[in-house]
């Protein structure tokens, strides 16, 4: 059975956030690694750390910011 409620909602929305701007992260610093002329493990150790630093914003700002309930008008 599904945890529901605005907690659980929000904890979904964060690790949601998280995880696609760690794989943005990932691959963008992996990029820019690459096209500086890194090798493999410079690569992933670049998309790794960069990866992990926008997952972190990204799970602050998602804690951060208010949201709303996504039910109708009026209802709380």
């Amino acid at each position: 059975m599904a945890v529901r409620g605005p907690a659980a909602a929000r904890r979904r929305q964060r690790r949601r956030a998280a995880l696609w701007s760690f794989v943005g992260g990932f691959v963008g610093g992996a990029v820019i690694s690459v096209l500086g002329g890194g090798d493999v493990v410079g690569t992933v150790i670049v998309g790794v750390l960069l990866g992990s630093l926008c997952a972190a914003v990204a799970a602050l700002v998602v804690t951060l910011l208010p949201t709303t309930s996504g039910g109708p008008r009026g209802q709380h």
